[in-house]
């Protein structure tokens, strides 16, 4: 581990999304990219990218990715609906957005509020984090991420997420 709080994984996806972020020309050119390093770099099995609109003042979900475990389970004719946009304080989204600090859940969402709570339901999926994007003052978007295993709070990966955060809010 190094001074910053990555391990080996946590500096190759940061190498990879700084990569990734460079060759596109705006964040939702990437953002499919930038969730499937992320996922699959770091243990996860579904993410989901939120970002601020500014104009009507709503996190919108504006890209997400699953695992090819997650994909054999989901069948194209139980596609969810789009996610609703999210208003500052709203639902999990909301909260982290209003507070600037990620929300853990280690053993599985009980919300199903969004098109990701509603997947990882349906797909046994049991531990849940939404990190912030931005700077804790000024959160311009929300990464909501899955996986299978029930994920107690950790700072090393709450760290590497939120260096993560704090540069893909330098895109948005």
């Amino acid at each position: 581990m190094d001074r910053a709080g990555f391990g080996g994984a946590g500096l190759q996806v940061l190498y990879d999304v700084t990569t990734t972020l460079s060759r596109a020309s705006t964040l939702e050119e990437a953002a499919s990219g930038v969730l499937a390093t992320i996922g699959s770099g770091l243990g996860w099995s579904f993410a989901t990218l939120w970002k601020l609109d500014v104009l009507s003042q709503t996190m919108m979900a504006i890209a997400s990715w699953s695992a090819p475990e997650i994909l054999e389970i989901l069948s194209p004719e139980s596609e969810e609906p789009d996610d609703k946009p999210f208003r500052r304080g709203e639902a999990r989204i909301g909260r982290v957005w209003q507070t600037g600090e990620p929300c853990w859940l280690e053993d599985g969402p009980r919300e199903n509020d969004t098109v990701g709570s509603r997947v990882a339901a349906r797909a046994g999926l049991r531990g849940m984090l939404l990190c912030p994007i931005g700077s804790k003052s000024n959160v311009v978007g929300v990464l909501e991420l899955f996986r299978r295993e029930a994920t107690p709070p950790n700072r090393a990966l709450s760290r590497t997420l939120e260096i993560l955060g704090m540069h893909l809010g330098q895109h948005i």
